[in-house]
């Protein structure tokens, strides 16, 4: 009878185990939920907080680039040339321009349209549509298309300042037609 009672007392022993065991592995695994749970909730503070840095340090390069650009603006080139000024971007012709920036890329099917102007070639430089937005800003050409860049570099014009007597005279012949149709007045 010791021993049964002995064995039914092993068997409750080790059931009171089973059942500790089990809720210590429960515990365990809510204390582990419990920890993911404080550091998801760490981990997405941080990332606002990083958000907002990044974002003040952005704001920060971007007022230094814009204080740097001002400057170089300012700044009056003079010609290592008979202390002649340099034309500024917006002074200068089309080639002028795209030289100064390191040149453009041009794609093997357009070169052929550049013709001579192909030598304005860089594997380095922006890209023609890149260009043409840039000589577009800078209001060397009227729009941003390859077509206008290509009309700019052809158009013979020395620089932005002075347009050549050709185009003069093709703007002159275009304004009295202009002037001719606005000043017509039918019977």
């Amino acid at each position: 009878m010791t021993r049964l009672l002995f064995s039914f007392r092993v068997v409750v022993d080790m059931l009171s185990i089973d059942a500790q065991l089990a809720q210590a592995e429960a515990e365990n695994a809510r204390l582990k939920d419990e920890r993911i749970a404080l550091l998801q909730r760490q981990i997405s503070v941080l990332q606002v907080q990083l958000d907002a840095l990044l974002e003040a340090k952005v704001a920060e390069i971007e007022a230094v680039n814009r204080s740097l650009r001002e400057a170089v603006a300012s700044r009056k080139r003079v010609s290592p040339l008979k202390g002649r000024k340099v034309l500024e971007d917006y002074e200068c012709a089309v080639s002028t321009f795209i030289a100064r920036h390191g040149g453009v890329k041009i794609p093997k099917n357009l070169r052929e349209e550049f013709g001579g102007w192909a030598r304005l070639h860089s594997n380095d430089g922006l890209g023609v549509d890149e260009m043409a937005e840039a000589l577009c800003d800078h209001g060397l050409i009227p729009e941003p298309m390859i077509n206008a860049l290509i009309d700019g570099l052809k158009s013979g014009r020395q620089s932005a300042r002075e347009p050549s007597s050709k185009h003069f005279e093709v703007w002159a012949e275009e304004e009295i037609k202009r002037r001719e149709a606005d000043s017509y007045v039918p019977f």
